[in-house]
């Protein structure tokens, strides 16, 4: 009930008259707690809609969180550890370059590509003056930060090769091979339709006839 009260403060906001609010909201969009919790009868009790007028509305689960909840059930699946080893090993990596030392050791990197290679001098600067703050997946987020981790993952892997291959390090035997490279390319595409899609769904007042359409359109990318 708390969480229905919350709802019926924010209405109260609005100062939409409590006679007019049935008349007035057509439903919601929810995440699976919500349902869980039994808000949308909650809100219809605190609204005074009878039974026989309740199917006009329409609730729903937020299309954006079945997304999310969708892309972690299949990360997590036994069929996908071969994209887990490869997050983790992203991971594991990224957060060895994050602050410290190795962080200034990767600006230091782009620097040196960008002011000394005399070949392609254009080119060069555009590439490595992008060189970007190493991100980290999080199970809280959703996919359209994991499309940013990715991006940001392939933009640096250039400097991360050359300081770990200069310093002899061992995890560079991760990251130095054909499975792993096409991996990361195969993911950060993934990601890039999962992490449109997610946006396309949290915009607002989205009807819910476009919901499928949204589906279909980054399906069929």
């Amino acid at each position: 009930m708390a969480v229905t009260q919350t709802l019926r403060s924010g209405l109260q906001s609005l100062n939409i008259p409590p006679d007019e609010l049935p008349s007035r909201i057509v439903g919601g969009a929810f995440d699976g707690e919500y349902f869980h919790l039994g808000v949308p009868k909650h809100l219809m009790d605190m609204m005074l809609v009878p039974e026989e007028n309740r199917d006009w509305y329409t609730c729903q689960w937020d299309p954006a969180h079945i997304l999310e909840l969708s892309e972690g059930n299949a990360i997590n699946h036994a069929k996908c550890q071969h994209a887990k080893n490869v997050f983790s090993t992203i991971s594991e990596v990224s957060k060895s370059f994050s602050y410290g030392k190795s962080f200034r050791e990767l600006l230091e990197e782009a620097a040196v590509e960008r002011y000394y290679d005399d070949e392609n001098i254009e080119e060069v600067q555009a590439n490595s003056a992008n060189v970007r703050v190493p991100g980290h997946f999080s199970d809280t987020r959703f996919a359209t930060y994991s499309s940013i981790v990715m991006d940001k993952w392939l933009n640096n892997y250039p400097y991360y090769y050359k300081i770990l291959n200069r310093n002899m390090d061992d995890i560079l035997n991760k990251i130095n091979n054909a499975p792993f490279i096409f991996s990361c390319g195969g993911l950060r595409d993934a990601y890039s339709v999962l992490g449109s899609m997610s946006n396309a769904f949290q915009k607002p007042n989205i009807p819910t006839w476009e919901v499928s359409s949204i589906y279909e359109t980054h399906l069929n990318t």
